[in-house]
């Protein structure tokens, strides 16, 4: 990944800045995908809610996006110098943290709710 060219590196840099560099485009990438799948993942969501006819392709939609955010990461792993850890981790990261937000900001438009437990067990 890191070429050998010296304590210096290729191109001046200490391959400790190097490495550095590469890790934090690696995060920034991972970024970037869960971002897109995410809004992926949203206007998929929305469209259903619409009530599209097509309601059973949700679950092959999702095995598309996994299919194809899967391909993404083999790429980024055999044919580029990035680091595949800090990528999948940016993304798992990322991605966790835009679904609690949506989770959360969905629950909150939710009107109405369960009705009140009395305490007295019955239903």
């Amino acid at each position: 990944m890191v070429a050998l060219c010296g304590a210096k590196g290729c191109n001046g840099r200490s391959s400790t800045e190097e490495v550095l560099a590469l890790t934090v485009l690696s995060v920034i990438v991972g970024v970037i995908l869960a971002v897109g799948y995410y809004f992926m993942f949203v206007t998929l969501q929305n469209w259903v809610a619409k009530g599209s006819p097509l309601r059973m392709l949700v679950m092959l939609s999702f095995i598309i996006r996994l299919a194809a955010i899967m391909a993404i990461f083999v790429v980024i792993a055999k044919w580029t110098p990035l680091n595949i850890l800090a990528v999948v981790l940016a993304f798992v990261v990322v991605f966790t943290i835009l679904m609690l937000v949506w989770i959360y900001v969905m629950a909150s438009k939710r009107q109405g709710g369960p009705p009140p437990d009395d305490g007295s067990g019955a239903n």
